[in-house]
């Protein structure tokens, strides 16, 4: 081998090594990764620039706590929001139905997605099918199994649940399918007058909120539109809720 490729085997080599390291440092132990960079030190071209395996092993840890920090970060914007959201519309509708204040146990990941379970069951009076709010105008879903003394909560964006919502500007009724993610979608025709931001209530005396329309699809050869339905909390997020009696 002439002495050009052999450097530039010699680089791609050392390259390999040390990309192998940023990215899977952490899933190699300390003795096998301190011998790699014994292995890369012992090249002479690196003889002006030693490399420091503790020294890479403090990145990924400080990179780990970044990203971390980032997720918490996240994590609370998005609380943040969900709590905004639910006091923008506090008060929405005059509200005198009584209620039950109920206290999460458990939520996704711990349980299916769109479920939760919460401390009030059969010994407080729960039943299924009672509504289930968040706030005094937010509506989470409804008691799908009841417990001695707690409840499983479904949500109305649970993946395939079918519930008939109302939507304020058009001034019509539609079946909302839940897709997931709290997220439920409708199919109308492409004339209706429904755009991004309208309201979708329940059909419940009082009405509460369901959700807000996030965006619209259709194509120009398709007669219908399909309406993407977003409810205003975010799950993960929900540590309280309240059961209509």
């Amino acid at each position: 081998m002439n002495p050009v490729k052999k450097k530039l085997v010699l680089y791609a080599s050392i390259c390999g090594a040390v990309l192998l390291l940023f990215f899977f440092g952490k899933f190699i132990e300390p003795g096998a990764a301190s011998f790699l960079f014994k292995k890369i030190e012992s090249i002479k071209a690196l003889g002006s620039a030693p490399i420091s395996y503790y020294n890479f092993w403090g990145l990924f840890k400080y990179k780990s706590e970044i990203l971390r920090q980032n997720q918490e970060l996240a994590e609370r914007l998005t609380a943040l929001e969900s709590r905004e959201m639910v006091l923008k519309f506090s008060g929405l509708f005059e509200n005198s139905a009584d209620f039950m204040e109920a206290t999460v146990i458990l939520r996704p990941p711990a349980i299916e997605y769109g479920q939760l379970i919460v401390s009030k069951g059969l010994s407080d009076g729960v039943t299924e099918g009672k509504i289930v709010l968040l706030g005094d105008s937010v509506i989470v879903g409804a008691v799908g199994e009841v417990f001695s003394g707690s409840s499983r909560v479904i949500s109305y964006s649970d993946y395939g649940r079918e519930q008939n919502v109302f939507l304020e500007q058009a001034g019509i009724s539609a079946s909302a399918v839940g897709q997931g993610n709290n997220e439920l979608e409708i199919t109308l025709p492409r004339d209706f007058p429904v755009y991004a931001g309208d309201r979708a209530f329940s059909l419940t005396d009082p009405p509460y909120l369901v959700g807000l329309v996030e965006r619209v699809e259709s194509s120009a050869s398709s007669p219908v539109k399909t309406l993407k339905i977003k409810q205003p909390f975010n799950i993960h997020n929900i540590y309280s809720v309240r059961i209509l009696k």
